[in-house]
């Protein structure tokens, strides 16, 4: 489907796509790109990228899609340092569990003659990093698109038989719509997770109380072990929808 796609970002979900890309070939070449060489080597040798690079401009410069796969309070920032390098006719979208904010920030910033499709693997795990990418990882997944009036449809095309193509289900949502359903299926239960935790750890002998949990406290509250600073980002993100 493609020849060059670029991952920005190569940890759980930038990995297990770049996995999942290279043993289905559906791209001649996935570059990885970011600022830390020694985990992107990792990457490639656990065969997530075929080769990659610490200079964005130049991992961007020849893909016909890029795949950022940052964390959502970097996504606008990094597509902003993209934007002069990226060639004409790419397509670029996102793995971010907040779209509106993304989308149409995005929107402003796109290059003219390249295309922004805004999207949301509805995978993942509260554990990080390329070591637990898995190529089977989006295998029967939910995968949104959060396409707009703006959207390219020719982009919105390929991009849908993408998601088809790594074994994922598609559903097509407008940006708002997916906020607010995802703020009640995924965000609020997060943040009922993560307060439980702090509430029982701030009772009396916690270690004693802790000492008694069993299943229903483990299963109750094992998504509050996901990194703090990407969720403190996602619910600042989409805090209007979470609220409501």
């Amino acid at each position: 489907m493609f020849t060059n796609v670029a991952i920005i970002g190569v940890g759980l979900i930038g990995g297990s796509l770049g996995m999942v890309l290279r043993g289905r070939k559906l791209a001649a070449t996935v570059t990885g790109v970011g600022r830390n060489a020694e985990k992107l080597a990792r990457a490639q040798a656990l065969g997530a990228v075929d080769r990659y690079t610490t200079d964005i401009g130049a991992g961007v410069a020849a893909a016909d899609l890029i795949v950022l796969a940052v964390p959502v309070g970097q996504i606008t920032t990094v597509l902003s340092e993209i934007v002069p390098f990226v060639r004409a006719e790419s397509i670029i979208t996102d793995v971010g569990s907040v779209k509106k904010e993304i989308v149409t920030r995005a929107e402003r910033l796109m290059p003219r003659r390249a295309h922004f499709v805004g999207g949301h693997p509805m995978t993942g795990s509260e554990r990080t990093g390329v070591e637990n990418a898995d190529p089977y990882l989006f295998e029967s997944a939910y995968y949104v698109l959060t396409p707009t009036r703006s959207t390219h449809p020719g982009a919105l095309e390929v991009m849908q038989r993408l998601v088809q193509a790594i074994g994922a289900r598609l559903i097509i949502l407008s940006p708002e719509e997916h906020d607010f359903l995802v703020a009640g299926v995924s965000h609020l239960p997060h943040l009922v997770a993560a307060a439980l935790v702090n509430a029982v750890n701030a009772i009396r002998d916690p270690e004693k109380i802790l000492s008694l949990a069993a299943g229903g406290f483990r299963d109750t509250t094992r998504i509050a072990g996901g990194d703090p600073g990407l969720w403190r980002d996602i619910l600042v993100a989409n805090r209007e929808m979470v609220i409501e």
